[in-house]
């Protein structure tokens, strides 16, 4: 290979709240580096900027390519932060990644006047790309997209087989210690807090979700040795205290989760676990919640999403509600928090159906809940069937926010009607006197500015 090149990454989360350290970016700066290239990747300040502010915490760094990653509601933001660039120095290579540029990497360019797209896992194939850069060769590999490229000649990588061959996210460049107390689900029991996640792909095929557009639905699993061996890194390198597991499914292979926590048992790591992203509620039994428990859990987010049976079969999830009393009164007894996860909006829902969601989310003892209302996400089924993905240049990119502004309605609800429901949901659920001095009682006194912020937004 030539000479290694600088290469800037950032994330761009101007709708987001939770700030952590970027796991992908993590990723990506260890592959680079093992290739011989200069990485940086920008503080969370950053993560916000306007566009000058941006461009002048990158132009330090003097760079040959800038990679952003970015979630669909920061599409208009990215497009600023790449014309600033161009603006600044044109000779620089933008290249785009992330969840929404893999499910619209054409448009993406159009929109943001980037360079590059790439798509999917990203490990591999940015490293291709940066060392052609670094040679001064063509851009042609499998998983890039560029706007010289004629539109749908993409042709997607092939997945990563062993997630073991990966290195470490470069945890030196985001380290957990001096990100701000923001984590993933708001809360935590002790600080600092590292992301860190043991699968890529969920064997589910959820309508509103995403994700397989970017992992596929096929499980792959790093193996437990290297998982704790990370854990051990940075509660030796970094102080970290409480992990936050960020897969799709953790629980999605029982034999996994078990050996994982078997293993962090052996090792006799001081830590507190959560997976604030949520799991599958119908892969719980007591065996496992209680080794779960033993190995540092005390909190799991339940996709549960609706009340309805009808509106949970139409949407893919396929989970049998009956089951959950049971499940969560069952993790209240061993002492792990149940957090559940509701959806306001799905295809056929009514004042109906929703009541019954909200009736459903007071009546069980959860500790905490969270509603949403359903966002029509780039990647899923959802959006390939929602009437405004045929014009994509008149989408409102901004509004794709499940906590303030909606742009879906059903047939029976429009955008408005969810909205109210939603803050409706919110007020029922926490302004009970238990559940709203249990959420105080979890607020720890470096987390109130932020929290405030949340709050005069209205993302909670």
């Amino acid at each position: 290979m030539g000479r290694g090149v600088t290469v800037v990454l950032s994330q761009n989360c101007q709708t987001r709240t939770s700030v952590q350290p970027p796991l992908g970016l993590g990723y990506l700066a260890a592959v680079l580096r093992q290739a011989g290239h200069n990485v940086v990747i920008l503080p969370p300040r950053n993560f916000t900027a306007s566009p000058d502010r941006f461009v002048a915490s990158v132009r330090e760094y003097q760079p040959d390519i800038v990679g952003l990653s970015f979630l669909t509601p920061s599409l208009p933001a990215v497009r600023d932060w790449v014309h600033a660039i161009r603006a600044w120095n044109p000779k620089i290579s933008v290249v785009l990644g992330g969840p929404h540029t893999t499910a619209l990497p054409e448009h993406t360019l159009e929109y943001t006047g980037a360079d590059y797209a790439v798509l999917g896992e990203g490990e591999t194939v940015f490293q291709r790309l940066v060392d052609s850069v670094a040679q001064g060769s063509a851009v042609a590999h499998a998983g890039v997209v560029s706007r010289s490229m004629p539109p749908g000649k993409t042709e997607r990588a092939p997945l990563i087989e062993d997630l073991d061959s990966l290195p470490f996210p470069a945890w030196d460049l985001i380290r957990p210690e001096q990100y701000p107390p923001t984590p993933h689900g708001a809360f935590y029991r002790r600080f600092p807090v590292a992301p860190v996640i043991t699968t890529r792909g969920c064997p589910f095929d959820c309508s509103f979700c995403a994700s397989k557009a970017t992992w596929s639905r096929r499980l792959r699993c790093r193996s437990p040795e290297n998982v704790v061996d990370e854990i051990a890194y940075l509660v030796r390198r970094h102080g970290v205290r409480e992990i936050h597991f960020e897969d799709d499914n953790l629980t999605a292979r029982k034999d996994h989760v078990a050996a994982i926590c078997e293993c962090l048992l052996s090792r006799g790591l001081d830590i507190t676990w959560t997976c604030p992203n949520g799991v599958r509620i119908d892969s719980l039994d007591r065996d496992l919640l209680h080794l779960m428990h033993r190995s540092g859990c005390y909190m799991l987010g339940l996709g549960i999403e609706t009340g309805s049976q009808s509106l949970s079969d139409a949407a893919g999830k396929h989970l049998d509600l009956s089951c959950l009393e049971e499940k969560v009164y069952l993790m209240k007894g061993i002492g792990i928090e149940p957090y559940g996860f509701f959806l306001f909006g799905l295809p056929g829902e009514t004042l109906e159906t929703a009541q019954q969601t909200v009736d459903l989310a007071c009546r069980l003892p959860f500790d905490q809940v969270h509603f949403g209302h359903l966002v029509p996400l780039p990647g899923s089924r959802i959006f390939a069937d929602w009437p405004g993905s045929r014009d994509l240049d008149s989408v409102p990119w901004d509004h794709f926010d499940y906590k303030v502004r909606t742009l879906w309605r059903t047939e029976a609800l429009s955008a408005g009607e969810i909205a109210r429901i939603r803050r409706k949901a919110w007020l029922r659920f926490y302004l009970r006197p238990r559940h709203f001095l249990k959420m105080v009682s979890k607020i720890r006194p470096r987390q109130i500015p932020f929290l405030l912020e949340r709050i005069v937004t209205g993302r909670v």
